[in-house]
């Protein structure tokens, strides 16, 4: 296997990278190994990365640089795309991928700022092949004052929104995220986070909402149930009188009342077992 940090190590142009970088490297990109990808790094500084994606993924990759430096262009020379703009610019990644076209995977190793990473976010990854990648560095920015922290409007905060998308596309979700705009919705397969380094891997075809689906296997007539170990007195009763009255449900008005207060006294116990979740919760 492909030791990410000894080809790093061994390069002979500058560049600078967290220590842990290399095992979460060697987890997300393994895979891209040897194929005919494109990939893209923003923010190229000394040029050391490009020289290192170089090495990693061999000659079949085309590997493209963006940064503002227009002296960033000289690494052209050495058979690396380079793009001179500002990420922070949706006018910017429009222009790029009319020129460029889809790519495989990038990486954000830009400006750190939250505004410009949402930017980049939202703007690339509808122009992602699939299975592709798009990867952001740094992201222990969204906790370092220079940077604004504390701030809800952090990238970090951003990605809590994408959670909230993928997690609300259940069929049955009582609310459903919509923050995001369709055509990121439809790429998003999945969102992971490491230690200062988001990676969210790109499928298409994702915005669909989520739905029960059941085999043809026999089915047990054990229903499910909560733990009512704290229980009320009151609520006990009530169980106990809607169990021995089960009859009355032959009677659709009548089971529609049965219905609800089950429901009422479910919903009851829930919120009561929820408000226990506070101890896991640090008061800001």
């Amino acid at each position: 296997m492909t030791n990410f940090f000894d080809l790093w190590k061994d390069n002979k142009v500058f560049s600078v990278k967290l220590d842990n970088y290399f095992e979460i490297y060697e987890y997300l990109l393994s895979s891209y190994i040897g194929k005919k990808i494109t990939i893209v790094e923003i923010g190229v500084l000394s040029g050391g990365s490009l020289q290192f994606w170089r090495k990693i993924f061999g000659n079949n990759a085309r590997i493209i640089g963006i940064d503002l430096n227009e002296d960033a262009k000289k690494w052209s020379k050495f058979g690396y795309d380079i793009y001179i703009g500002n990420q922070g610019k949706k006018s910017f990644w429009e222009n790029f991928f009319k020129d460029v076209g889809s790519v495989d995977i990038i990486i954000d190793d830009g400006s750190h700022t939250y505004f410009e990473q949402i930017t980049t976010l939202l703007s690339c990854v509808p122009n992602i092949n699939n299975n592709g990648l798009f990867i952001t560095e740094d992201v222990h920015s969204s906790f370092q004052r220079k940077y604004g922290y504390p701030s809800k409007y952090s990238f970090v905060n951003f990605t809590k929104l994408i959670s909230d998308f993928l997690h609300s596309k259940f069929e049955r979700s009582d609310k459903k995220s919509d923050y995001l705009p369709y055509e990121v919705q439809d790429k998003i397969f999945s969102i992971e986070h490491f230690s200062s380094i988001v990676a969210i891997k790109i499928k298409d075809n994702q915005k669909k909402i989520t739905k029960l689906v059941f085999n043809d296997g026999a089915k047990d007539q054990v229903k499910h149930a909560f733990t009512y170990e704290d229980e009320s007195n009151l609520r006990i009763i009530l169980r106990y009188l809607i169990k021995k009255f089960n009859f009355l449900k032959k009677f659709k008005f009548l089971k529609f009342i049965t219905n609800k207060v089950n429901s009422i006294i479910a919903i009851s116990f829930i919120k009561k077992q929820n408000k226990k979740s506070k101890i896991y919760f640090k008061n800001d």
